[in-house]
């Protein structure tokens, strides 16, 4: 991918769980285009700021909460090709931001590079959280105040 895009600058990082032996790998990368992060390196806002300030996220689809991460900062999201668990709930929940538009698989990566995903209206699971807590009535006496805020 990064030999098909030689005029971008990647900045590429693990997570906390990253194996040793991968972050290793990682920082071999490491190149006047290619910085690599080390999480255990990086200010609080370190990821926040680097996905805000990108033209295109690539994600490992094991994890559920760094795909929605970045597919709710509405900037392009594709998910790197790993063997999935079949049946899993993140297996689950990937396939359904993909049928959603939300992301991309690696096979349409030019999409993603070019700056789509086909998902018009990007993922707010903020939102979708309290929607449900304002529909099952868990906010007594707030509904109406919560409701026109969501609906507007």
């Amino acid at each position: 991918m990064i030999s098909e895009y030689p005029q971008w600058r990647w900045t590429i990082s693990g997570s906390r769980r990253t194996p040793d032996a991968l972050r290793a790998r990682l920082d071999e990368l490491a190149g006047p285009r290619i910085t690599v992060a080390n999480p255990d390196n990086t200010h609080q806002d370190w990821l926040s700021h680097s996905v805000a300030a990108s033209r295109a996220i690539w994600v490992t689809p094991d994890s559920m909460s760094m795909v929605c991460e970045a597919a709710t900062s509405g900037v392009p999201t594709g998910l790197l090709q790993l063997q999935e668990r079949p049946g899993s709930r993140v297996a689950s929940g990937v396939h359904r931001l993909v049928e959603t538009g939300h992301v991309a698989r690696w096979s349409d990566h030019a999409t993603v590079m070019g700056g789509k995903t086909g998902q018009e209206t990007p993922l707010w699971e903020a939102n979708r959280a309290a929607q449900w807590v304002i529909q099952r009535g868990l906010m007594p006496g707030t509904m109406d105040k919560a409701q026109k805020r969501i609906n507007t």
